[in-house]
Order: structure tokens, then sequence, then C-alpha cells
């Protein structure tokens, strides 16, 4: 007769016990939903505050988990596919949600799109139009009308479409007019043609 040893008896009841529990589960899982969110409303600010805590005790786990959760291609596939359901049904929601984040961050956006537009040759900093307007005094480089009231872009004092680069170094802000007038322009003829240059 063969012996079984009290580790394999252990790991048979283990096995035994593992398989009653996936069972139990199954046949009760209207009950164990009902239960958990019968808990959920009566706990719920505890719930909140403990998952609060936790998420704060572990802020490097819970960022790897997320970025490795999003770099799953097809976990991007499904973030789309949810988004474009959602925004179908809430077309008006979606809208009103982009017109204020635009609203709110102006200059944001205005510096991402400089860096999207020169990805290749260089990046500005987040703060640059706050750091240009101080050192302008909030006054176009070109015409010093007060930007404050005329509105203000982002210029390339050399042009990109000449070879500038996308850098803080080579960036002003100038009136709407003044940048419309400038375009492409190389900055000394610009200036000749407005008087500044001989």
């Amino acid at each position: 007769m063969e012996m079984i040893s009290t580790d394999d008896k252990e790991a048979q009841r283990k096995e035994r016990r593992r398989i009653y529990m996936m069972e139990w589960r199954a046949r009760n899982a209207e009950h164990k939903k009902a239960y958990a969110r019968k808990y959920y409303a009566e706990n719920r600010d505890a719930r909140i505050e403990y998952t609060r805590a936790w998420t704060e005790r572990n802020k490097e786990y819970v960022t790897a988990r997320k970025r490795a959760y999003r770099s799953l291609e097809e976990t991007k596939i499904k973030e789309k596919e949810t988004y474009k359901k959602w925004r179908a049904a809430n077309l008006d929601k979606d809208k009103a949600k982009t017109r204020l984040y635009r609203e709110t961050n102006r200059e944001r956006i205005l510096v991402r799109n400089q860096n999207r537009r020169a990805s290749m040759k260089g990046k500005l900093s987040k703060n640059i139009i706050d750091s240009l307007m101080t050192k302008q005094r909030a006054r176009c480089a070109c015409c010093k009308i007060d930007l404050l009231k005329s509105g203000r872009h982002i210029d390339h004092i050399m042009p990109l479409a000449k070879g500038g680069p996308n850098i803080d170094e080579n960036v002003q802000l100038l009136c709407p007019d003044c940048n419309l007038s400038k375009a492409a322009l190389d900055p000394v003829d610009f200036m000749q043609r407005r008087g500044f240059l001989l």
C-alpha cells in the first residue's frame, strides 16, 4: 500500500478547498454581488477614505500598474472604442467639456500646438508664455501694443520654415496683427519693412 506524505495530503486538501470555493462562488454570484452593494452603500465614506489613503501610500505601485495597463495595445483599442461610444451618446457634453478646457488652458494649448508643429526642431517649456509676458512687460515685441488687450501669438524669431529651432530662445510674443504680417519672413526683412532697420 502506497503511503501519502503529509505534504501531499495538505496539497490535496487545499486543492479540494479551492475547487469547493470556486463552485460556491459560481452558485452564489448574485448573493455576493448584492451583499457587496449593500456593504458599500452602508460604508461608502469609509471605503472611499480607505481607498484614497491606500492609493496615497502606494503611489509608485499604482502609477506603474496604470502605465503597464495603458501600454497594452488591446487596452488602447478598448479605450478608444469606449470613448467613441460615449462621445456619440454625449456629443454636446463632450464639446462643452473641450470648450471649457480650451478656454481655461489657452496658453498651454498654444505651447502644445507649437511643440507639435515643430516636434523635430526642439521643444518649448510649459511656462514660456508667462516668462515672455514678464520679460516683454506684456508688450508686443514689434509694435509695443498691450498684449493683454490685443491678444498674443507665439512667434518664432527665425521662422521654422527657414530652419529656425523651436526653442525658448527663438520665440517672442507678438500681437496678432504683427504675427500675421510677419508670417515666415526673415526677422531682418520684416523689421526693415516695418521701418525699424535700414
